[in-house]
């Protein structure tokens, strides 16, 4: 009988426990926290812009940026080493893998290179020479590019890398990679006004290193979200119905 009582006292502990867990639960994650229900991802998707407390927009510790021009660039990575210095000149040996590759390389295009022990440093310089054939036992295309700028005097065989840049595109918008966000094959951003959130889709065209370009969907000097817009998906806010000032684009 007491054995029974026992066991009768521990459920009831259990389950007042679980009782209390679930209402801390809802408590936390209720209206106006940043855990709540979303109001860019609730069930309707009705919303493309809210706003924000200062409180949450803190929270969220995010970073922006604006949108501006960038030139973009094909380019090809090589790996390279310093086959040569003679004081403030220097030429650089890359090589590139058998494929379409050596087709783009051009003389006189420009490269820029950095090197493994000094990856805080850029060199410049442009393609010299080109090898026309290929290396029959490394299948190695070897391309060389005169630097412009002083490297040490002491960099003979130093490794690194070059970036040959190839058919340089038309200047054009572009945003940190990190402020695109994707939803059944399309992408969007998150612009900011003040306190106000909208997304805004956007369509994209060509990445390059960090920057992504954007085709259409955003204008230039508008405010991005960057670190952060991933959270700010599962924010709660207000919604906003009507245009305003943000929508000026």
């Amino acid at each position: 009988m007491n054995r029974t009582n026992e066991i009768n006292k521990t459920k009831k502990i259990i389950l007042i426990c679980v009782t209390t867990i679930f209402i801390g639960i809802l408590l936390y994650a209720g209206p106006g926290h940043d855990h709540g229900d979303s109001a860019f991802e609730n069930n309707s998707g009705a919303w493309t812009e809210i706003e924000l407390s200062e409180h949450q927009i803190k929270n969220l510790r995010m970073e922006t940026a604006l949108v501006r021009r960038h030139n973009f660039y094909e380019t090809i990575k090589v790996p390279m080493m310093l086959n040569s210095v003679h004081g403030s000149r220097a030429t650089a040996q890359g090589f590139l893998l058998e494929g379409s590759d050596i087709l783009k390389v051009k003389t006189g295009l420009r490269v820029t290179i950095k090197l493994d022990i000094l990856p805080n440093r850029t060199f410049v310089g442009r393609i010299s020479y080109i090898d026309n054939m290929i290396d029959p036992r490394t299948r190695l295309y070897y391309i060389y590019a005169t630097i412009n700028t002083p490297v040490p005097s002491n960099g003979m065989g130093l490794k690194g890398e070059m970036v040959v840049q190839t058919t340089p595109l038309n200047s054009a918008l572009g945003v940190p990679i990190e402020a695109l966000q994707g939803e059944f094959g399309g992408y969007f951003v998150f612009v900011k006004c003040g306190n106000h959130f909208e997304r805004r889709q956007v369509v994209i065209g060509h990445r390059m290193g960090d920057i992504i370009e954007i085709k259409e969907g955003l204008a230039r000097d508008e405010e991005i979200v960057t670190t952060g817009a991933y959270q700010l998906r599962f924010a709660t806010g207000t919604p906003i119905k009507n245009e305003d000032d943000c929508d000026d684009h």
